[in-house]
C-alpha cells in the first residue's frame, strides 16, 4: 500500500488522508486510470488529457519509484510544456518519455504542491520540501512519533532526497516538542563522516531555532493516518506544509533509518519494546 503509489493515493483519498490531487494514472501495457471517469485508452486519449484537462502544472512520477528517480515537473508553456529543468515537451513528448522509461511501467500524475512560505524563506527554492516524520504504533496499538528530520532543499533540486548525502541536500533534526530546527548534517563525499551545517548555504539563515509552522497539524496527521495501514507498524512520512495545511506526501515502509542524526539506538529501544 505505501510501495505503489497509485494504490496508496487512492486508498488516501478513500480515507479522508490530505495528499496531492490525483489526476491520472498511466500503465504502459493497458488502459490508463483518470479520476474524472474518462476512458484513456489511447494516446490520442492521453494526448487529450495533457492538453485540455489537465492545471497549469502538474507532477508525473513513477508508481514504484525511489529516491524521486524519473520525477518531474511540467508547467505549460506556449502550444506545449516545459519541465523544471526548462526543457519544451509537446504532450506527444510526454507519452513517450513515460512509454519509454526503461524501468518503470506505471506513473501517476498529480497536483503540484508548494511549500509553506516560511520554507521558501529559508531555502530560496521553489521546489516542494518535506518533512520526515517516522511514526511507530506499538503492541497495545498505540501510534507515537519516534523521530521527524526536515528535508532542506540547498542547490538547484527538484527533489529534497537525500540519498546517502551525497548530492549536497541536507537534514536537520526536528524537536518533537515544539517543531524546532537542530542543526543540519550532510554526508562528505570525501569519506570524513558526517559534517554539521549550522546555517543554510544559500540564504545564511541558521537552521538552529527555526520553526516548522504546521507542526502541531503535521503531527496530527501523522498520527490519525498511520493506524489505516496496519498491519505496518513503523512507517516514514513524507509530510509537505503548504499555504493549505499539511499535505501527506509519501509513506514509507522502508525509511531509511536516519542513522546520521545519532538517533539509532533510541529508535531501536523503542522498536524491540513489546509495549
Amino acid at each position: 500500500m505505501t510501495r505503489d503509489k497509485g494504490l496508496f493515493y487512492r486508498f488516501c483519498l478513500a480515507n479522508g488522508v490530505p495528499v496531492p490531487e490525483l489526476f491520472a494514472i498511466f500503465f504502459k501495457a493497458g488502459a490508463g486510470w483518470s479520476a474524472a471517469g474518462h476512458r484513456l485508452q489511447s494516446r490520442a486519449d492521453w494526448r487529450k488529457l495533457l492538453d485540455e484537462r489537465l492545471p497549469g502544472e502538474f507532477v508525473i512520477k513513477p508508481a514504484t519509484g525511489s529516491y524521486s528517480e524519473s520525477v518531474n515537473v511540467f508547467a505549460r508553456s506556449g502550444d506545449g510544456f516545459r519541465d523544471f529543468a526548462g526543457r519544451f515537451y509537446q504532450a506527444q513528448d510526454i507519452i513517450d518519455w513515460m512509454a519509454d522509461d526503461p524501468r518503470y511501467d506505471c506513473f501517476v500524475l498529480q497536483a503540484r504542491l508548494q511549500s509553506h512560505p516560511e520554507l521558501v524563506r529559508l531555502s530560496a527554492t521553489q521546489a516542494l520540501q518535506t518533512v520526515r516524520v517516522i511514526s511507530f504504533i506499538d503492541a497495545n496499538g498505540n501510534c507515537r512519533i519516534l523521530h521527524a528530520h526536515f528535508k532542506p532543499i540547498t542547490g538547484p533540486h527538484l527533489s529534497d532526497t537525500f540519498l546517502e548525502g551525497l548530492i549536497g541536500n541536507v537534514e536537520a533534526p526536528v524537536s518533537l516538542d515544539d517543531g524546532r530546527l537542530q542543526s543540519a548534517n550532510r554526508i562528505a563525499g570525501t569519506g570524513a563522516g558526517v559534517m554539521d551545517v549550522p546555517i543554510h548555504p544559500l540564504t545564511g539563515l541558521p537552521f538552529t531555532g527555526f520553526q516548522l509552522p504546521l507542526w502541531q497539524e503535521a503531527c496530527r496527521l501523522v498520527v490519525d493516518t498511520a493506524p489505516k495501514f496496519l498491519p505496518l507498524r513503523a512507517i516514514g512520512w513524507d509530510v509537505a506544509l503548504t499555504p493549505q495545511g499539511a499535505v501527506i506526501l509519501e509513506g514509507n515502509s522502508q525509511w531509511d533509518p536516519p542513522n546520521q542524526h545519532g538517533c539509532i539506538p533510541m529508535l531501536y529501544d523503542q522498536l524491540r519494546m513489546r509495549h
